[in-house]
């Protein structure tokens, strides 16, 4: 019975019923009936088993309570969620170098306790929305655990050549099988978490060549040097009356000088040759 509708569970249409024929052995007792059939689409789903007993074709006991949590089932909802980092340090970016790790978490809801699972990644090239392919090969990783709990995680690790890689985005598809049927996929495009991009590398520009030059000619890089005239030391030139520095305001003043002493000594000995005659 479908639980959340209170009505027969469907498969293609068609109830799913068992049945089986016992001789009683004893006054109390058990016998088991085994309903097998497609469950992939009841991921989520309760199912409750109805039962009659029947003698000679007639019921003479029945168990049918719809609330009846021994009469329950359910269909596990498994799911992941993957995030996608650099392993090294656990950034978004990675170098397009020979060697790089991927590492991606993967974390399970809803899973059964004790069963087997195979968790497959596969890495995806954005630009072209297929399989990124390093030396012509698809990166794949998978691993196979064993679930403790209902809810958890695992992670797996791709390790490859990037060199070729720069500039691109990766993305990182998971797929989660139980007894080799898939039962959980992680699968976006454009999921930022699934997501990592290669750095891209910019050329370095060339620096432009100088023009071949004189070391000692100055260009625009180089200012002209000021070159400061140094103060020539003055010349002294001897005079009748001594010694004269030879420099523009200081000759001038001293000519003037010795040539009035020159006029004194000239008159004076004219004043005393009048005197004596």
């Amino acid at each position: 019975m479908n639980k959340a509708i209170n009505k027969p569970l469907l498969i293609d249409g068609k109830e799913i019923t068992a049945e089986t024929k016992f001789i009683a052995k004893e006054k109390n007792g058990f016998v088991t009936l085994d309903f097998t059939f497609v469950g992939a689409e009841q991921q989520g789903r309760e199912v409750v088993v109805f039962e009659d007993l029947l003698h000679e074709g007639q019921v003479i006991a029945t168990h049918a309570d719809i609330n009846d949590v021994g009469q329950t089932v359910r269909f596990v909802e498994p799911s992941i969620k993957t995030t996608a980092t650099n392993k090294a340090d656990g950034s978004k970016e990675l170098d397009a170098s020979k060697s790089v790790t991927i590492q991606d978490k993967v974390e399970y809801k809803d899973l059964i306790v004790g069963k087997e699972y195979v968790v497959k990644g596969k890495l995806m090239d954005k630009a072209t929305n297929k399989p990124l392919l390093v030396d012509d090969k698809e990166v794949t990783v998978e691993s196979k655990f064993t679930a403790k709990e209902k809810n958890g995680s695992i992670t797996l690790d791709f390790t490859f050549n990037a060199s070729a890689l720069q500039g691109k985005e990766v993305v990182v598809f998971e797929e989660l099988y139980q007894d080799n049927i898939l039962v959980a996929i992680h699968a976006e495009f454009e999921d930022k978490g699934q997501t990592v991009k290669f750095k891209e590398v910019k050329p370095e520009q060339p620096k432009p060549e100088q023009p071949n030059q004189d070391k000692n000619t100055p260009t625009s890089e180089q200012p002209k040097e000021q070159v400061k005239e140094q103060p020539q030391p003055k010349k002294e030139i001897q005079s009748k009356i001594g010694w004269l520095p030879q420099t523009g305001a200081d000759l001038t003043s001293w000519i003037s000088m010795a040539a009035g002493a020159l006029l004194l000594i000239v008159g004076g000995v004219i004043f005393l040759k009048r005197k004596n005659a």
